[in-house]
């Protein structure tokens, strides 16, 4: 899930009343903790208040010039989490991919203007499988750039309805088999068979989870090009990405296997509400669905610290390529500044945000004043499906991180 998110004072002004938490755990001794506390709390009760039940808790963690904080709020004590507990961040693993992406672009290994069909540079295999699976609309037109903004018209089979099946193809392959191991060409193969596309590549804007699950076979074939074993999209991002920030080495990792269904522990699962009394705790999902777009689990602070570390060119990326990020595409055709897996959020900068599995999240950097913000809400309203999530979630989340934000300066 991207959505831009366009507040207006009185919006906020509704969201910041006072509210007293009968179960509040004792403010920390640092004034500004104390104050962040403050705010996290009251807006979850909001949050309440607009579902009409307690939800698990909301937890951030923010840096800025003045320290590093995290804030956990939750209905009672025991219900708080540590920075150090595990959550599956979904989508903001496009972030992920897009730098690793970039990365082997700095390597020399490929470039992003390259045609999927074309070959890896000094290599004869070419980017994607030259078979009948593999022949989606477009195919031989589609870059790797637009791959990463969205831009190549790639039809989301995992998302989207398939009309020849009446439903998205993951729910129709869940169906007769919740461990099914996935494969990027169980998703190419179901746009070739029934030639499904959004639109001619370059000419629109449309996020594709199958688009983002071609740039994880393409980082495999270029990596395995590039080595002497085979190797995989969860290798490379392991292997290369994550050591580029040594802190986050072991709190971090990309699950492939369609059986490695939970989260390591401590760890925070999702949950959703569809009405009543009726909440269900999602502790298991098969990770093969989302690799390279949504299979990436991590602790609180390791997610933040990647992002924060890699957005501030301390990572795997030099400041050329963050530039490059950070410069929006003309046309402008997603309408929210989205470039290689990164997207503006207005005030608390730029970045990506994440929903899968009743998990929401969303990571951003400011470079303007080196604040960063990671939030996470474990839990989804889909009473009025995406709308009441916007309303009832998204948009708090996205309020608190603001404010919270603005407190750490």
């Amino acid at each position: 899930m991207k959505k831009v998110i366009t507040l207006s004072m009185a919006l906020v002004m509704v969201f910041i009343s006072c509210s007293k938490d009968d179960d509040e755990v004792p403010p920390s001794a640092d004034p500004r903790s104390a104050r962040m506390q403050a705010i996290a709390d009251s807006m979850r009760l909001q949050i309440d208040s607009l579902v009409g039940l307690p939800i698990p808790g909301m937890h951030f963690y923010v840096q800025s010039p003045q320290g590093s904080y995290f804030i956990s709020s939750a209905p009672i004590p025991s219900r708080r989490i540590t920075s150090a507990h595990w959550f599956r961040f979904a989508s903001l693993t496009k972030l992920f991919t897009a730098s690793a992406v970039l990365n082997m672009q700095e390597e020399g290994w490929l470039d992003i203007d390259d045609t999927i069909t074309s070959t890896v540079p000094g290599f004869g295999t070419t980017y994607v499988p030259s078979t009948p699976e593999w022949d989606i609309p477009y195919k031989n037109q589609i870059t790797i750039r637009q791959l990463l903004s969205h831009t190549a018209g790639v039809f989301d089979c995992d998302n989207d309805t398939v009309p020849a099946l009446g439903m998205k193809l993951t729910d129709y392959l869940l169906q007769s088999n919740p461990d099914h191991p996935f494969t990027t060409e169980d998703f190419t193969s179901t746009n070739a068979t029934y030639n499904l596309s959004y639109f001619q590549p370059g000419t629109g804007y449309k996020y594709s989870n199958v688009g983002y699950s071609i740039l994880g076979n393409i980082i495999a074939r270029v990596y395995s090009a590039n080595s002497i074993f085979p190797k995989t999209y969860t290798n490379y991002l392991e292997e290369v990405m994550i050591t580029s920030v040594p802190s986050t080495v072991g709190s971090i990792r990309f699950p492939d296997n369609s059986t490695d269904k939970f989260i390591p522990s401590p760890g925070s699962n999702g949950m959703t509400y569809t009405g009543g009394t009726d909440t269900l705790s999602i502790t298991a999902y098969n990770p093969s669905i989302l690799i390279a777009q949504g299979n990436g689990q991590g602790t609180l602070k390791a997610v933040h610290d990647w992002v924060r570390k890699t957005l501030k060119a301390q990572g795997a990326l030099t400041t050329q390529t963050i530039q490059l990020m950070n410069t929006p595409f003309v046309p402008d055709y997603s309408g929210e500044q989205y470039t290689f897996g990164y997207q503006d959020f207005g005030s608390i900068g730029r970045g990506h945000s994440g929903a899968r599995a009743g998990n929401l999240c969303i990571a951003a950097y400011n470079p303007a004043n080196d604040v960063s913000v990671l939030g996470y809400l474990p839990f989804w309203d889909i009473r009025d499906d995406i709308n009441t999530v916007i309303n009832n979630n998204l948009i708090p989340l996205y309020i608190t991180m603001d404010l919270l934000a603005q407190e750490a300066q």
